[in-house]
């Protein structure tokens, strides 16, 4: 289930905010809350597993040795979970009708470059082949943004632009800030965002609308994390808020650490497509 942030305030407030102690709590203050408890959450899913949380940046050499974000790699890249040759056409045919399901994308990574080939150290992307040409997709962890919804100001077959004051959060001024993330519609059109411009508030789409989003249309920047644990965003949310009501939360509590676990389990299986360390040992 992908929940949106009209939605997580409304579970987060029917697990019994609305009491007498909670008068002055508004969704401001509660969409804090859910942004706070999926960094959170998305910060220990990235300890295991980066490749949940990736978004892509296509990047095309000039035949220097290293590339940094003065040559036009993307801000914000501390590391780099993979490299793929796109230079005959993206191998994302699967994942690009799934696009919830990180946990599937790299499933239909079939051009990846290994090691070999490329390096990054120090904010450096580095080709030691020195290449000219060609297309590479460079796919890298991002911490998820804070959540927001508002209607529709305007839209084209492939982008959308926001009004300056939103229903509920607030959106970053800084260009691509969002590059990676989700917009979900409520007449249910999902869509990765791959570019954003700040000064007009529009958003540019991975796959055109089906039908472009009216002036009556509410959208939401939707979580990354995989709609099985979104319960995690408002439970946790709840048990917070609740917590500093001074609330009993024992129930909340179980419902939590029982999805907690499962996406624990989840998250230690075997990753098949990550190199391995092996150690010599001396006899």
């Amino acid at each position: 289930m992908i929940y949106t942030l009209q939605k997580l305030i409304r579970k987060t407030l029917l697990h019994g905010i609305e009491n007498p102690d909670a008068s002055s709590m508004d969704v401001e203050d509660i969409n804090d809350t859910i942004s706070d408890v999926q960094d959170w959450l998305s910060s220990m899913i990235l300890r295991t597993r980066p490749d949940f949380l990736c978004t892509y940046f296509d990047f095309t050499p000039s035949g220097k040795l290293e590339y940094g974000i003065t040559d036009g790699l993307p801000r914000g890249i501390d590391r780099i979970h993979a490299l793929e040759d796109i230079s005959n056409g993206s191998s994302r045919v699967g994942s690009d009708s799934i696009p919830m399901k990180f946990e599937q994308r790299f499933s239909y990574l079939n051009n990846a470059m290994f090691e070999s080939g490329w390096y990054f150290n120090h904010g450096k992307l580095g080709f030691p082949g020195n290449p000219s040409d060609g297309t590479y997709r460079i796919w890298y962890p991002i911490q998820p943004k804070a959540l927001f919804y508002a209607t529709v100001t305007s839209s084209t077959d492939n982008t959308v632009t926001l009004p300056v004051s939103l229903t509920v959060g607030s959106l970053f001024p800084d260009d691509d800030y969002y590059n990676g993330m989700f917009l979900l519609t409520d007449d249910n059109q999902l869509r990765e965002i791959i570019d954003y411009v700040g000064s007009t508030r529009t958003f540019t789409v991975d796959v055109d609308w089906s039908t472009n989003p009216a002036n009556t249309v509410v959208i939401s920047l939707v979580s990354p994390i995989s709609g099985r644990f979104q319960d995690l965003l408002h439970l946790e949310s709840a048990i917070r808020i609740l917590t500093d009501l001074e609330s009993d939360v024992r129930f909340l509590i179980k419902q939590r650490n029982d999805i907690i676990s499962e996406l624990t389990a989840f998250i230690g299986k075997e990753q098949t497509q990550t190199s391995q360390m092996v150690t010599k040992l001396r006899r």
